[in-house]
């Protein structure tokens, strides 16, 4: 489930709203698993693999938006 107040709708509304600049991504995610919640926008010109944490899962009990 995506948070609406989240990270990914921080980097959408970043990157969107400045589209005379052209951006570059690293997810940082959990699995590597993660669908994407977001259609790229056309400035989004390069997403990298994700930043696995997956250690982190068992450190943090999972919580709903």
């Amino acid at each position: 489930m995506r948070c609406p107040w989240g990270g990914s709708t921080w980097c959408d509304q970043l990157i969107t709203g400045m589209p005379e600049h052209k951006f570059e991504v690293t997810a940082i995610v959990v699995t590597g698993q993660e669908p994407d919640v977001w259609n790229p926008p056309p400035n989004l010109i390069h997403r990298a693999p994700g930043a696995h944490v997956g250690y982190l899962a068992d450190a943090v009990a999972p919580h709903k938006c």
